[in-house]
């Protein structure tokens, strides 16, 4: 079972780049033996070094031995973020982070990136494809 994948759908939705006031949803699907008690998305702006926590909230179980956490977030400007997820368990707080190929790492502290374009953008027609 995948923890949280930046790539699917399931998981960040929609996936890719967002136009700014566009609402985002993340889920992730935990092992319920972790204990999770708490789960947090944690938002950085480029070039603050500081992060705003949203909470999630449990939504539901996967079979009988996984669970779902998830929450919404909007980015109201432009710009690039950078984000992770925090889970508070039986064994203390740990970061859920990108892996290599865009999967969720339990103990990793690598960041996602979100690119945020300004509402209205579009590619100029010599740009696209």
């Amino acid at each position: 079972m995948t923890i949280f994948h930046s790539r699917l759908s399931c998981h960040r939705s929609p996936v890719g780049a967002v136009e700014e006031g566009t609402p985002i949803h993340f889920r992730i699907c935990l092992p319920r033996n972790l204990g999770c008690r708490a789960a947090y998305l944690c938002i950085q702006t480029d070039g603050n070094a500081g992060t705003d926590d949203s909470s999630m909230f449990w939504c539901g179980m996967e079979g009988q031995d996984h669970e779902w956490w998830e929450c919404h977030y909007t980015p109201h400007t432009a710009g690039l973020y950078w984000y992770r997820l925090r889970v508070d368990t039986n064994t203390g707080n740990l970061p859920l982070g990108r892996g290599e190929y865009g999967e969720g790492v339990l103990g990793s502290d690598a960041m996602y990136q979100l690119t945020v374009y300004q509402k209205g953008f579009t590619t100029p027609s010599w740009l696209r494809g």
